[in-house]
């Protein structure tokens, strides 16, 4: 019995070979549909007439007439002839053609692939990825949508590697009819849908007439752009910026140079000048644990990067060089740190090095107490701009050990975490030059805390705001601090960070915080980055599960100073958080001085920050209010709408309302901006106009419009044109 099952098994196990086999010969088998067919040699060869279909593996093949070797697999094909192989698609009259090397030629033809459109004279298949267009161009415009803003690259002869990349000579980029550009040489990476030249033009006060160009290149672990920027009132700026990666981890290059001829310096100012950046970022992951970082800013003068690169300057006016070498495995950190100034015109405290150790809480033994330790060793070394005042030197060596006891749900409802810390810093001299300093600093304090909630069983819909139950959840905590005062006055010494500053404290921090809570389905809204489409704005998802939404959460905030003379209580720090609906946010933080007399009530703010955020699948509205006693009261707004598939609408808006008051003593009032987006077959054209009203008693005004020309299928910037 058991031998007859292993010889069914095995007859079993032939006979699926034999199937797969069978099924994998049939795929392979060229199939061929026609009207009329006629066989010659025994049907080695074929000919075929009317409507004419020809499969072989993930080839399909249609024409008026074929003629073909079925033997090795030779075809030419005539009239009407469509070839698909996968993604792309052949068009044209005459076809030459091998079904196993994929190799071939086409007269007249059209190339259909993702993205990118081809046509020539002549398309010849050089292998299976690689096309030779003859007399003809590409462009990744619909052919089958023209319109009178077409564009296209056309040469005599362009190479095309699938994935890979685009090459050709003495290229010409048509708009239309009309030529714009001739490029020499021409060869653009496919591997990512970026333009490989961007070009900006317009003019500014300051620069005069510009046109700003891009060109992007490729080299092996990396992709930089090399820029050749013109300026009528400056001269001509140079500069590669470069990213790569390497097996030592990943940076950024940023080069510019420029020979200055300012035709606006007055009588007596220097016109000619050398200004430039050299800037270097890296980032290595040695492994898990341990991780490096560099940075380099190299600057001819302060205001270069304010002057040539504005958005760079609105997030760092003033970069800092350094190294960072940081370790940290489970239970403690270590970081090594120099930083030293490049740019002799700014202020930098360097760092001849930062040394840190930071241990986490360490519960000792089986015991509630824990232990926290920080060590750090600095080389201090203020450096003043331009020599503006007698530098200032030490080194500091700092400890700070804490001793902790947690006490979890005492009597089932309180957290208490008393604890004890000292903090030991020696200072190599002080402000007086006075050396060999000590200082000790005493802590102490208890933490307290707890929690209570109630779940109501309460549903609504009212105004739209669904509730599913509610969940009311209260968080109170005070904490006690005691700050003994320095044995070593922080009047005596530098102030390079807050350990220089420790003075005496005794304050109780007070916090309460209140949360609702309730079950819902909820729609995500994702905002739409992709820049080749007007529509939708957003991206909007729903969740299949109910998830947690936190409808209210307050928080009130104060600290109560003890045995200080004058106001005890500090301002009241308040925070509120809506979120009724998932397509609004609404949030509110404020300072109230609660020893303010003889004022309104909504003078006692100090602060107060209003935002908020609505949002659908065609548009958006973000008001913001900023206000600061005395000093601005600033609303912002913006509104973008997507009238229909193909136009966009947008409005900003900032007015100060104090500043305005004071309008004749320097200050401004408005800025706003208008945007138009259309949406063309393959292009999407952005119009923008910015107004801002200047911070300066001449009262002037400064404008700009802009022009933005983008390829649908490479959303980058392609061109850029504006006037100031």
């Amino acid at each position: 019995m058991l031998r007859c099952n292993r010889i069914i098994i095995s007859l079993l196990f032939v006979f699926c070979l034999l199937l797969v086999h069978a099924n994998a010969a049939a795929q392979e088998t060229i199939t061929c549909r026609a009207d009329k067919i006629e066989y010659f040699q025994n049907g080695k060869e074929v000919i075929a007439n009317g409507n004419v279909i020809i499969t072989y593996k993930d080839i399909k093949l249609t024409c008026n007439e074929l003629s073909a070797d079925m033997e090795i697999k030779d075809i030419c094909a005539h009239g009407n002839v469509v070839l698909t192989e996968g993604n792309n698609k052949l068009t044209g009259e005459n076809l030459i053609y091998n079904l196993d090397s994929k190799k071939g030629s086409l007269d007249n033809a059209f190339l259909f692939s993702p993205i990118w459109y081809g046509k020539g004279d002549k398309i010849k298949k050089i292998s299976k990825n690689e096309f030779e267009i003859d007399k003809g161009y590409i462009t990744t415009c619909d052919p089958d949508k023209p319109h009178c803003a077409n564009y296209r690259i056309s040469s005599q002869k362009i190479d095309i590697i699938l994935e890979d990349r685009v090459r050709a000579k003495n290229v010409i980029f048509w708009i239309g009819k009309v030529p714009f550009f001739y490029f020499p040489f021409y060869s653009y990476s496919l591997k990512n849908n970026r333009p490989h030249v961007r070009v900006s033009f317009g003019h500014k006060k300051e620069w005069g007439t510009f046109i700003k160009n891009a060109s992007r290149f490729n080299i092996k672990g990396g992709e930089g752009h090399f820029n050749l920027d013109y300026y009528e009132r400056k001269g001509i700026g140079l500069g590669i910026d470069y990213k790569y990666t390497t097996i030592f981890g990943e940076g950024e290059l940023d080069t510019y140079y420029i020979y200055e001829r300012d035709r606006l310096k007055e009588q007596g100012v220097p016109a000619e000048k050398e200004r430039h950046k050299v800037e270097l970022k890296h980032h290595y992951k040695i492994d898990k644990d341990a991780d490096f970082r560099l940075e380099y800013h190299r600057l001819s003068d302060t205001d270069f990067i304010k002057d040539y690169f504005y958005s760079d300057y609105e997030q760092e006016a003033q970069p800092e060089s350094y190294l960072l070498l940081t370790y940290s495995p489970e239970n403690y950190i270590f970081s090594a740190k120099v930083k030293k100034r490049t740019n002799r015109f700014f202020t930098v405290v360097q760092q001849l090095p930062e040394l840190k150790f930071e241990f986490s809480d360490t519960p000792l033994g089986e015991s509630n107490f824990y232990l926290q330790k920080k060590i750090s060793f600095n080389n201090f070394y203020r450096k003043y701009a331009n020599h503006s005042a007698d530098d200032e030197k030490t080194y500091r060596l700092d400890t700070y050990n804490q001793l902790s006891y947690q006490i979890a749900s005492l009597w089932n409802w309180l957290n208490v975490r008393p604890y004890l810390g000292t903090r030991q810093t020696y200072y190599n001299k002080d402000k007086n030059g006075k050396g060999d300093l000590l200082r000790g600093v005493y802590y102490g304090g208890v933490d307290l805390s707890t929690r209570f909630s109630k779940i109501y069983d309460f549903k609504s819909s009212f105004l739209g705001v669904e509730i599913n139950r509610l969940k009311h959840i209260i968080k109170s905590k005070a904490s006690y601090n005691y700050i003994r005062e320095p044995n070593l006055s922080s009047s005596r010494l530098y102030q390079f960070d807050n350990v220089d500053s420790i003075s005496n404290q005794n304050a109780i921090t007070l916090t309460l915080e209140n949360v609702l809570q309730t079950k819902r389905k909820v729609r995500k809204f994702t905002k739409n980055e992709d820049l080749g489409k007007v529509y939708p704005l957003y991206n909007v998802v729903e969740e299949e599960k109910r998830g947690v939404i936190n409808l209210i959460n307050l928080i009130i905030a104060t600290d109560c100073y003890m045995h200080t003379e004058g106001h005890r209580i500090s301002d009241i720090i308040g925070e509120l958080d809506l979120n009724l609906y998932d397509w609004l946010n609404i949030n509110v933080n404020t300072a109230y001085d609660s020893y303010a007399r003889g004022v309104t009530f909504n003078k006692r703010f100090k602060t107060v920050n209003t935002d908020l955020t609505a949002k659908g699948k065609k548009w958006d509205l973000i008001l913001g209010n900023r206000y600061q006693q005395s000093e601005s009261c600033e609303l912002t707004s913006e509104f973008n709408y997507v009238l229909n598939s193909l136009w966009k609408i947008g409005i900003y808006e900032r007015y100060d309302f104090v500043k305005q008051k004071n309008w004749d003593s320097g200050g401004y009032s408005a800025v706003h901006g208008y945007r138009i987006v259309h949406e063309l077959p393959c292009w999407i054209v952005e119009f923008n106009y910015d107004f801002k009203r200047l911070d300066t008693t001449r009262k002037q005004n400064n404008s700009t419009v802009w022009l933005i020309f983008r390829i649908k299928a490479l959303p980058e910037t392609a061109a850029e044109i504006s006037k100031t």
